[in-house]
C-alpha cells in the first residue's frame, strides 16, 4: 500500500492507498489423484484424471479510514448533529 503513479494513454495519474485491504483465504484439497512425487517421477508418470475441491472465504472491507474521519470531524454529519438546537 502507499502511493502509485503512472501514465495511461498519455495521461499522468497517481493514487494513494491506505488502510485495510480485502482478506482472502483459500483451502484446497486433493480428493483423488497421484501421490506426492519428485520432479523426475512426475515427468515420467502417465496423465490421469484428478479430483480436487477448494473453498474461498473473502472478507471485504467496506469502511475506509478516510470515510470514518470525515464522518466524525464534519459537524454537519457527526453524531451530535441531530442534537443541536
Amino acid at each position: 500500500m502507499g502511493p502509485a503513479s503512472g501514465n495511461v494513454l498519455g495521461d499522468a495519474g497517481s493514487v494513494t492507498r491506505a488502510g485495510l485491504a480485502d482478506v482472502r483465504v483459500r483451502l484446497s484439497v486433493l480428493v483423488r489423484g497421484a501421490p506426492a512425487s519428485s520432479a523426475a517421477e512426475l515427468a515420467k508418470a502417465p496423465r490421469r484424471t484428478i479430483l480436487g475441491t477448494s473453498l474461498v472465504l473473502e472478507l471485504s472491507v467496506v469502511l475506509t479510514l478516510a470515510g470514518l474521519l470525515t464522518q466524525w470531524t464534519d459537524p454537519a454529519s457527526g453524531p451530535a448533529a441531530g442534537s443541536r438546537s
